[in-house]
């Protein structure tokens, strides 16, 4: 009899355990879902108002420091990212397999995992497509100054020459 009771005190106490585990996976999944959510969501505004990019060198350095800001904010974000999957996939796999629970969790992670992968993919997109700007706009600007200065110095060089003459026998004369 006194071992029975033992065996089910241990397994009284593991189920308590268990069950303990099970609460602060859901908190912290429930927590951290709303916060990546809310996060997720405002970071796609965001990037939705960024606007197009710019053609001017400093500009375009501005916005890809905009664009490296945000990916350092989802870096930071990193953590409750995998804390949010990994208590996820603790409960989901608790859960009777293909049971309601255990698909409404994995649609939950599915629904933040797809707006993760979205937001990383446009960052990286934008990132990728600011710093090919910024390299053809360097050069266009580049290309575009050292022709002011030619025209400068062409318009300088033309204004130093003496005038022509309107008439023919000036031209005639000139030319002796």
């Amino acid at each position: 009899l006194e071992e029975r009771w033992r065996s089910l005190k241990h397994t009284s106490e593991a189920r308590e355990r268990g069950l303990e585990e099970l609460v602060d996976d859901l908190k912290t999944f429930r927590e951290s879902g709303e916060q990546l959510r809310t996060w997720l969501g405002g970071k796609e505004k965001l990037l939705a108002i960024l606007g197009p990019m710019a053609t001017e060198p400093a500009l375009v350095g501005s916005q890809l420091q905009q664009v490296a800001l945000l990916e350092e904010e989802m870096g930071g974000q990193a953590a409750v990212y995998d804390q949010f999957i990994t208590a996820g996939v603790a409960i989901a796999d608790k859960c009777t397999p293909e049971s309601r629970d255990a698909d409404n969790i994995n649609g939950q992670i599915e629904e933040v995992n797809k707006s993760w992968d979205k937001l990383q993919h446009r960052l990286g997109e934008r990132h990728t497509h600011l710093e090919t700007t910024l390299g053809l706009s360097t050069q266009y600007f580049s290309a575009l100054q050292a022709l002011a200065d030619f025209l400068t110095t062409a318009t300088e060089r033309i204004e130093a020459w003496p005038p022509v003459p309107a008439s023919a026998p000036a031209a005639a004369l000139i030319a002796q």
